[in-house]
């Protein structure tokens, strides 16, 4: 996953990348890193930036252990509008049944 830049701000710091081809990888590493341990999809929506032509789907996650978020933002392209489930940063770990994504 390429990071296009991470920003500290008052709700909660995300970092926002393009579509990821590596899903599974930095899936592993918001869940399984000791200092963030992002275990809960606290809220999934998408934002249309029709100056930029593309849209982003943004995933704020939280961990309960350690009672802090962190916001993943990928952006796709308005010609493929899409971000693939295997993609993202909740699928195919707990957090996505617990959602319902």
């Amino acid at each position: 996953m390429r990071v296009h830049g991470v920003v500290p701000s008052r709700q909660a710091p995300r970092a926002c990348t393009s579509t990821p081809r590596t899903g599974g990888r930095w899936r592993e590493f918001l869940l399984r890193e000791p200092a963030l341990r992002l275990d809960w999809l606290a809220n999934l929506s998408g934002v249309d930036y029709v100056a930029d032509e593309r849209f982003a789907v943004v995933y704020d996650l939280y961990s309960y252990d350690l009672r802090h978020g962190f916001a993943v933002k990928v952006f796709c392209p308005r010609e493929d509008p899409h971000v693939a489930q295997r993609g993202g940063p909740v699928a195919g770990g707990g957090l996505a049944r617990a959602r319902g994504v």
